[in-house]
């Protein structure tokens, strides 16, 4: 299951100009898949984010997460047609969720209040001494 639904999208974009906007083979309906195809993409982009401080995918994916999921499908969904990208309405909190969830994935600033990280940041080096206590 994706970070965002069918219907968050819808309150976003219109079921009328969301169809029209999904709808490749111009029979008036939104084509088998696609949408699922978007959202499947754009979580692989939010993930890809976050994987190096969180185990993702998210199973119970926080505010942020969803958020950030729904702003990159609109702006998909907007610059699948022709001309759109010169005048895309979410391209610019797209842009700001991009440098947020790069910030994040960096350990610059939390996910949430709520999240915990999965792995700490950094590396870690090890060392094998090996102490000798005989006398030669």
């Amino acid at each position: 299951m994706g970070y965002v639904t069918q219907a968050q999208i819808e309150t976003a974009i219109p079921g009328p100009r969301l169809r029209d906007a999904l709808d490749d083979d111009g029979d008036g309906q939104a084509d088998e898949g696609l949408l699922d195809a978007i959202i499947a993409s754009v979580d692989g982009a939010v993930d890809a984010y976050l994987a190096g401080l969180y185990d993702v995918p998210f199973a119970t994916p926080p505010a942020p997460v969803i958020e950030a999921s729904l702003v990159f499908a609109c702006e998909r969904i907007y610059d699948r047609r022709p001309g759109a990208e010169d005048r895309n309405p979410w391209r610019s909190r797209a842009d700001w969720w991009r440098e947020r969830l790069e910030r994040i994935g960096k350990g610059e600033i939390p996910l949430d209040a709520g999240s915990g990280r999965s792995f700490a940041p950094g590396a870690s080096v090890t060392e094998n001494v090996s102490v000798d206590g005989g006398m030669g």
